[in-house]
C-alpha cells in the first residue's frame, strides 16, 4: 500500500504475548517479523512471570525485549494496553503466527509488503474510520476471504490484531478463552464500529502446540471445558450480537450477528484514508 498522509511521522508498536513458547516463537513470529523487515526495538514479548522471562532471555540471546505481565492472554493484553503510553497504536501478534498471507485470485500467497507496509495499512484504515480495533480475515482460505475492508462487526481474531493503548475495552474482559471474541465485542458496543481488512489473513496452528493456553489450563482436555464456558458467558452478555451452535466432533462454537456499516474496495483504500485525513 502506497504511504501517504503523514506517513513519515507514523509510528507503532508490537506486543507478543507468550508462554512456555521460547523456543517456538524463534521459528514462527520472531522469524517472520525478521523476515517482513521489523525494527526490533518496535517489538516486546510479553512473558508471564519471571521465571518465564528468565528462561526466554536465554532462549533469545537477549536480542529481543521482553517484560512480565501475568498468566493468562487476557492478563497479558491487559497489561500491555496499559503498559505503553495512552494512544499508542499497537500491533499485537500471538508467538504462532508463522505469516502473514493476501488474497490473489482465490489462492492465498504470502505478503509482499514490510510488516511496517502492513501495520500502516491497518491503522491507516481504522483510523479513519474512525474505529479502535482492527485485524484480518481469521480463515486461511482464499475463496472466503473479499478485495475489501468491511467497517462494522465481524470477528476480530486475537491472532494479529491492531488497537490502542488505554483503551478500557481490554481492562474488563472476564475470559482468556474467547477473549478475542469479547474484544471484538466490547469494542464494537463502546465504538460503535470494528475494521477488517478481508484480503489479508494470517497462517497460525491454534490449539496446538505446547506451551500458551494449553500448559496455562492444564492441558486441551481443559482448554475446550473452559472454552466451552466462556461462548456461553460471553453469549448470554451479549445475546442480541451472537448465537451459538455445534461445529463437527460436537463443539461448541459462537456466530456474530454481521453488521456492515461501509465496504472499501482494496484498490480505493488510501483514497478512503487520504479523505478522511482532510475532513480532519
Amino acid at each position: 500500500m502506497e504511504k501517504g498522509g503523514d506517513s513519515m511521522t507514523f509510528d507503532y508498536q508490537i506486543a507478543v504475548p507468550s508462554y512456555g513458547r521460547e523456543n517456538a516463537i524463534q521459528l514462527k513470529t520472531l522469524r517472520m517479523l525478521d523476515d517482513m523487515k521489523v525494527d526490533r526495538d518496535r517489538v516486546l514479548v510479553v512473558c508471564a512471570n519471571y521465571d518465564e522471562k528468565e528462561r526466554y532471555d536465554t532462549a533469545l540471546h537477549n536480542d529481543w525485549k521482553t517484560a512480565v505481565a501475568e498468566i493468562g492472554i487476557a492478563n497479558a493484553r491487559r497489561w500491555y494496553h496499559n503498559h505503553f503510553p495512552a494512544g499508542s497504536r499497537i500491533l499485537s501478534i500471538d508467538d504462532d503466527v508463522q505469516q502473514i498471507n493476501q488474497k490473489k485470485d482465490e489462492k492465498l500467497v504470502p505478503y509482499e509488503g514490510s510488516i511496517d507496509d502492513f501495520a500502516y495499512d491497518g491503522f491507516s484504515q481504522c483510523e479513519a474510520a474512525g474505529a479502535k480495533l482492527w485485524s484480518v480475515y481469521p480463515v486461511q482460505n482464499g475463496m472466503f476471504m473479499n478485495d475489501h475492508t468491511v467497517i462494522g462487526l465481524r470477528f476480530i481474531s486475537g491472532g494479529v490484531f491492531g488497537s490502542y493503548a488505554g483503551d478500557s475495552v481490554f481492562n474488563v474482559i472476564r475470559n482468556s478463552s474467547g477473549e478475542d471474541l469479547e474484544n471484538t465485542l466490547r469494542s464494537f458496543t463502546q465504538h460503535g464500529k470494528v475494521v477488517r481488512l478481508e484480503y489479508l489473513g494470517m497462517k497460525t496452528h491454534i490449539w496446538s502446540g505446547d506451551g500458551g493456553m494449553q500448559k496455562a489450563l492444564g492441558g486441551l482436555t481443559e482448554r475446550l471445558k473452559d472454552n466451552e464456558a466462556a461462548l456461553i458467558d460471553i453469549h448470554n452478555r451479549f445475546p442480541s450480537l451472537t448465537s451459538l451452535y455445534r461445529k463437527a466432533g460436537n463443539i461448541l462454537n459462537i456466530r456474530f450477528k454481521h453488521v456492515t456499516h461501509m465496504k472499501i474496495p482494496k484498490e480505493s483504500r488510501q483514497e478512503f484514508v487520504n479523505a478522511a485525513t482532510r475532513q480532519r
